[in-house]
């Protein structure tokens, strides 16, 4: 894991707020077979962003997916897997927007 990405993040972050934007962060879809040969580094990840000043949507487990959604490759979703993410993303970002907007 590298901490300088989301302070990166964080700067990018500040700027868009400077414009009245608002940021808000989420996980790729991907395979949940794939998450899992790698979940020691996808925990710290989840872990870091969840303990930023960031607005995260979700958690990486929420947006794993089993291979019955999956199209061709790990991260690509067949339509069934698209229409779960979206809604995952309507419901989380209705979760999220009025209560941790700045």
């Amino acid at each position: 894991f590298n901490p300088s990405i989301i302070k990166e993040i964080l700067l990018f972050d500040k700027k868009l707020k400077e414009k009245g934007a608002t940021l808000m962060v989420t996980f790729p879809c991907c395979q949940k077979a794939s998450i899992e040969a790698v979940q020691e580094n996808v925990t710290i990840v989840d872990e870091k962003l969840h303990e930023s000043d960031l607005i995260v949507l979700g958690t990486s487990d929420r947006y794993s997916f089993p291979d019955s959604l999956m199209f061709d490759t790990p991260w690509h979703l067949n339509k069934a897997g698209v229409d779960l993410r979206t809604y995952y993303l309507i419901e989380d970002i209705k979760d999220n927007i009025e209560i941790k907007t700045r």
